[in-house]
């Protein structure tokens, strides 16, 4: 007995047995390392107090089905071993896996009177594994979103081609009317934005993932800022008999703000465009409040609103409230990845509130930095206006495409 309690003292792994009714009998000194608790405190605790539930249920349950088993025929289930994975508690509060490989404790007439076991540390071991999942079902999903974004950019790129050319060829029709070629021109011309809008998606989500998507400071006067927004999509809204008004949360003589104008333009307009786009009938309100050192916008509508499950990749790339083949709305599901990298950008956070059928509500704030006109302000040079009108140039154009050449020479 001396003997293989020194063997038992000095293993890492956790040496226990217990009797049929669940009460330890004996536990090696390793189980301090493992969870925390003394031999004696270890011993004091009934079972349920060792695991966490669903092990300790989950546990029990194969015992019970061990000692039945051994029971029905003891003969050919001495020599039986079980194996099972169980979380233990821990006396700081935690918990640990443990590998147990157990077997019957036989009394010297080879009567069942308990269960032996060996309990090793596999905490790292079960969490390496656990990630080596979630890896593996990332990389499955990543698989599935390129199949679904080249699948659906295919079609968002080739539907706006099929018009370009298909009315391209129309309009060398002999004996069309100037109305008709009036007709298919703006048709033309209105494939051509929606193609040069996924393009300029695409360029924009690289330069963002590349992180050369640069941040400017502009002096922005927000509520000439919302009356621009309001005046370009209140003939869109008029069109779907949809309400379309804003809000100012700050007067005209403090409104203005240093922010990266282009950002903000193209985040409310987004949001604007998507509120639009998902709503058919109702109302859509968009504005800003100024609260402390934030300025906090939204864009409300009464479209049809997203689930649950929606609202939680709604802000992925390549991702769509809708991902079936058969879509009712056009997009490349980039708009609300690129709206959400620019404002982090802008050091903000966007969010969601939304119920489906009766609508949504994007909100978004940025840090409110009052513009003092007198101010220097770092713009950009694309940015700053010239009075051409007055300015004699030459300009000088470098192209290898014939089209292209003939385009700009015309």
């Amino acid at each position: 007995e001396i003997k293989y309690r020194r063997i038992a003292n000095k293993m890492t792994d956790v040496v226990w047995l217990m009797d049929l009714q669940g009460n330890s009998l004996f536990v090696s000194p390793s189980i301090k390392q493992f969870t925390g608790f003394t031999e004696e405190e270890y011993l004091s605790q009934q079972i349920f107090e060792r695991f966490t539930p669903e092990s300790a249920k989950y546990g029990l349950g194969i015992l019970e089905n061990e000692v039945k088993r051994y029971l029905s025929k003891p003969e050919e289930n001495q020599d039986q071993t079980k194996v099972l994975e169980m979380e233990y508690l821990c006396k700081d509060g935690g918990t640990k896996w443990g590998e147990l490989i157990v077997s019957p404790y036989l009394d010297e007439n080879n009567n069942l009177i308990g269960i032996h076991g060996v309990t090793r540390d596999v905490t790292d071991k079960k969490k390496a594994k656990d990630e080596l999942i979630k890896a593996k079902e990332k990389a499955e999903e990543s698989d599935r979103l390129k199949s679904a974004f080249l699948s659906n950019m295919s079609h968002e790129i080739r539907t706006p081609m099929n018009g370009i050319l298909g009315f391209a060829s129309l309009l060398q029709r002999p004996n069309l009317t100037g109305e008709k070629q009036k007709e298919y021109i703006q048709l033309i011309e209105k494939s051509g934005v929606r193609m040069l809008n996924i393009i300029n998606d695409i360029v924009d989500i690289s330069r963002i993932e590349s992180g050369q998507m640069p941040l400017y400071s502009d002096k922005v006067n927000l509520n000439e800022l919302m009356e621009n927004l309001f005046s370009f999509f209140k003939p869109e809204t008029d069109a779907k008999n949809i309400k379309l008004s804003f809000s100012s949360g700050l007067e005209n003589t403090n409104s203005n703000v240093i922010t990266d104008k282009e950002k903000l333009y193209a985040i409310l307009t987004n949001l604007i465009k998507n509120a639009v786009k998902f709503t058919s009938s109702g109302s859509i309100q968009f504005g800003y409040k100024h609260s402390s050192k934030k300025l906090l916008f939204f864009v409300s509508d009464t479209g049809k609103g997203l689930s649950p499950e929606q609202k939680e990749f709604i802000f992925d790339r390549f991702r769509q409230g809708s991902e079936s083949h058969s879509k009712d709305y056009q997009g490349a599901g980039l708009g609300l990845s690129i709206t959400k990298a620019y404002v982090e950008m802008m050091d903000g956070s966007i969010w969601v509130d939304s119920t489906i059928d009766k609508g949504s509500n994007f909100s978004f704030y940025i840090p409110y930095i009052k513009s003092d006109t007198n101010a220097a302000i770092n713009e950009s040079k694309s940015q700053k206006s010239h009075d051409l009108k007055k300015t004699r140039l030459k300009v000088l154009i470098a192209e290898d495409d014939e089209e292209s050449m003939l385009l700009m020479k015309t």
